[in-house]
């Protein structure tokens, strides 16, 4: 479980613009020492008191242990 806050830059304003993200991950080990990451993040912002953007990012990365 991944829960954290962004800032998207810039904006239409020429400021940063706060969010909050969550999501998850899994690391897949395919040696005794290696891994690859795999996660999905929500971005969820309420710029100018709308109902809520979202934006859905992947990430993949390493894992070493």
């Amino acid at each position: 479980m991944l829960i954290g806050v962004t800032g998207y830059f810039p904006t239409s304003q020429g400021r940063g613009e706060p969010a909050g993200n969550f999501g998850g991950g899994v690391n897949l080990w395919l040696a005794e020492h290696a891994a690859l990451r795999l996660e999905v993040r929500d971005h969820v912002s309420n710029y100018h008191m709308t109902n809520g953007n979202h934006y859905i990012s992947f990430r993949i990365g390493v894992t070493f242990r």
